[in-house]
């Protein structure tokens, strides 16, 4: 549907009168009738790009397995080292990050 009226909220109204006469079985008139037949969406590239990595991520396991193994062997061995400073520093830019929004 193209929005042409300078008072946008004209659009709205002849749009959802429109919808409403759909739902209840009425034929839709006048100017309305071509709109109803034209909407169309178009969605860029970036738009793909984007619905496509966030299908990628969907499909991926949600925790690394074998990450998690790794480092449970390595706990349990003794062999795990903790870099506190790195920890620290990370907490701090989360809790600046979560300030922000």
């Amino acid at each position: 549907m193209k929005v042409s009226a300078k008072d946008p909220s004209l659009n709205i109204l002849a749009y959802v009168q429109n919808a409403g006469n759909r739902k209840n079985g009425a034929e839709t008139v006048g100017f309305m009738k071509d709109a109803a037949r034209q909407d169309t969406v178009m969605i860029s590239a970036q738009g793909r790009d984007i619905r496509e990595a966030v299908n990628i991520a969907k499909s991926q396991p949600e925790v690394r397995e074998e990450m998690v193994e790794a480092i449970r062997a390595r706990i349990q061995n003794g062999t795990y080292e903790m870099d506190s400073e790195r920890i620290a520093a990370n907490m701090i830019v989360e809790s600046l990050f979560n300030d922000v929004e």
